[in-house]
Parts: C-alpha cells; sequence; structure tokens
C-alpha cells in the first residue's frame, strides 16, 4: 500500500469514528460545552484563577487616578494528558466466518465478494462504536473526578500514576452537619440557598448545575420539611413541567430561586475487576457552573500523521493498519483529553448527613 493510499484511509476512518454519537453523558453535556482547545504540542498549558472580584472605587470630577492593582492570583499549569490509546484487531479467520442470520455457511456465487465486504463494514462499525463509547465513558470520569474531588487521580494497571490537583479550598468540600432526614431535619431548602450565596460570593455566578448522589436525593425526598413544602399546589404545579433527560439523570424538584437539582445515580465499571463505582458519591451534592471548566486535548504523536511533523492538533486519531504476516487489520484510536478546573472555587462539594451516617 503506498503512503497516500494509506493516508486517505486513515483520513477516511478518522473522519468515520468522528461521526459516531457516543452514548449520552451528563458532564460532557452539561458542562463540556466551550470549544475544546487542542495543544500543537503534547503538552498542555493553563492557568487556574484564584480570582478576586473588587468594586472600582469612585470619586469626583478632576480627582486624580486611584491606583489599583487587580492582577489575579493564579496558578500555571505545564501538564502531559493522559494517553487513551486503543488497538482492536479484526482477524481474517473470524471475518470469513461472518454471516447474516439464515445464510448458507458456504459463500458461493457471485455475491461472494459483496457478502464479506458488507460483514466486514458491519464488524469494523460496531468496532469503531464501541471504542469511542469506551473512551467518552473514561471522559465522563476524569469529569466526575474533577467535579466531586477537584483533581484527577489515576493509577494504570503498571502502577503507574497520573495526578492534578487543582487546589480547590477545604471549605469547599465539605460535611453538612445537619441530617436531612430522621424525626428532627434540617431544612434542606434553606441550606441549598445558603450554599448558592457563598458559590455566587465566591465566583460571581450562579451554580447552574446542581447534582445529587443518589443518597442524597433520597434524604431530600423523605425530609420532611420538603415533603411538607411538596404538598402545596404551587409546588406541585412547578413539578408538572420539571421534564426529564436524555443523560439518565432525573430530575429531584423544581424549587423557586434555585432551579432543578437532579439525581445522577449512574455507574461506570470498577478498574480492573473491581465493583461498578458511582460517578457522584451517594451523599454528596455537587454546585458548580460550566464556565469553570475547559477541555483540553494533548497533541497526538504519530508518525503516520506527517514523517517529517508527527505530531496531530486534533482531540482524535484513527487509523487502520495490517498486520505483518497479513493476517490481521486493526483499528486504532487515540485521544489525549483532561478535563481543566479553570477557577479553583468552580465547584463546591457537600457531604449529607444521614441516619444512615
Amino acid at each position: 500500500m503506498t503512503t497516500s493510499a494509506y493516508n486517505t484511509e486513515w483520513k477516511t476512518l478518522t473522519h468515520a469514528v468522528q461521526q459516531i454519537t457516543p452514548d449520552p453523558m451528563y458532564f460532557q453535556q452539561r458542562l463540556g460545552g466551550k470549544p475544546a482547545i487542542t495543544s500543537p504540542t503534547t503538552t498542555s498549558e493553563f492557568d487556574v484563577v484564584k480570582g478576586r472580584r473588587d468594586l472600582a472605587p469612585m470619586g469626583f470630577p478632576g480627582d486624580p487616578p486611584i491606583r489599583v492593582d487587580y492582577s489575579e492570583s493564579f496558578e500555571t499549569f505545564s501538564v502531559t494528558p493522559p494517553q487513551i490509546f486503543l488497538e482492536d484487531p479484526i482477524r481474517a479467520n473470524v471475518l470469513a466466518a461472518m454471516r447474516m442470520p439464515g445464510q448458507s455457511p458456504f459463500l458461493t456465487g457471485s455475491g461472494y465478494q459483496g457478502d464479506l465486504s458488507q460483514a466486514f463494514l458491519r464488524h469494523v462499525a460496531i468496532k469503531q462504536r464501541n471504542m469511542i463509547n469506551a473512551i467518552s465513558r473514561r471522559k465522563e470520569w476524569m469529569w466526575s473526578q474533577v467535579v466531586t474531588t477537584g483533581m484527577i487521580d489515576y493509577t494504570d494497571a503498571a502502577g503507574r500514576r497520573f495526578r492534578i490537583d487543582y487546589d480547590v479550598p477545604e471549605t469547599n468540600i465539605f460535611a453538612s452537619t445537619t441530617k436531612w432526614d430522621g424525626d428532627a431535619p434540617g431544612d434542606p431548602i434553606f441550606m441549598l440557598r445558603e450554599w448558592i450565596r457563598t458559590y455566587v460570593e465566591q465566583n460571581g455566578v450562579l451554580p447552574t448545575e446542581i447534582v445529587f448522589g443518589q443518597e442524597a436525593a433520597d434524604a431530600f425526598r423523605n425530609n420532611k420539611n420538603v415533603q411538607g413544602w411538596m404538598k402545596s399546589a404551587g409546588a406541585q404545579l412547578l413539578q408538572l413541567n420539571m421534564g426529564q433527560s436524555d443523560t439518565l439523570v432525573t430530575p429531584v424538584a423544581n424549587i423557586p430561586g434555585i432551579g432543578t437539582p437532579v439525581e445522577h445515580s449512574g455507574k461506570y465499571p470498577g478498574e480492573n475487576g473491581a465493583p461498578a463505582q458511582f460517578y457522584i458519591p451517594p451523599k454528596s451534592i455537587v454546585l458548580t457552573n460550566p464556565t469553570m471548566f475547559q477541555m483540553h486535548y494533548g497533541a497526538i504523536h504519530d508518525f503516520d500523521v506527517d514523517p517529517d511533523y508527527p505530531l496531530l492538533q486534533s482531540e482524535l486519531f484513527s487509523k487502520m493498519k495490517i498486520s505483518h504476516d497479513g493476517k490481521h487489520k486493526s483499528i486504532f484510536v487515540e485521544s489525549h483529553p483532561l478535563v481543566v478546573l479553570e477557577q479553583n472555587t468552580g465547584i463546591m462539594v457537600i457531604e449529607v448527613v444521614t441516619n444512615n451516617g
């Protein structure tokens, strides 16, 4: 295969892979709306702001200028994003055995080549979709780690560790001291309003995303103060128009002045055979805003792109190659993603106290 023909093949494959819509993922859809930043190198550089929001001083006409220093405090990060590099082989002997249900296992006649061609395309399409979904789930895991802990901390199967800490203040990740259920519970709606006010004071914007873990949502619904409020005609009317999410996230309640918190009870597969884990810890509540985040991608290093300059500035790269022995063809998909929290006070995580502990 010539270089030009090979380049045409991987470009076509990359285009096809990029057109695949992965399974709906809540954080990627709700928080990842800004255009991604692709680095020209394998390293991403960005600033995490520890901002200040001063009022400009006023004077009277003729006064000299008032000297100010509005420099933001920020920390510059230079990070090599983790690599996701997948290979999924298509074996010739497997392909030869493919047939449609009810089709004769003996592929003969003029339609033989067409049958194998269609089987190959179906096989490739399934593998492409599954690889893209696997990458999307890993990126959703990254989002969940940042919004619940303010960091990404991962150890691979070989024991190598990737860790980035966005230095979220301890006061932004804390446990509530008042129970939400039981005989004398606190008022979750009042407490939510207080937390929202604190978030606004820190960031200058409302937390438009309020996400409950499973047990926190149950405690909210079982709270006597909430149940009393829900019985009112006005509250019941509000709940009729909550709508549903297309990301398997359930609305909790429509609350005036707060919005519509949602329950996220989704899980991701555990690492190396471990049990599945919740994206949001069951007792936690997350307050955040999409403007606080940015998705970065490190450049992909691949000599098939250009032998002289093998760095591809892209979110995703895919290609197909035949093995040296000619017995199988492999699909490769590569991406170097990194979720960035651009303001260290941009998340607030509260652990709700319930009768279960």
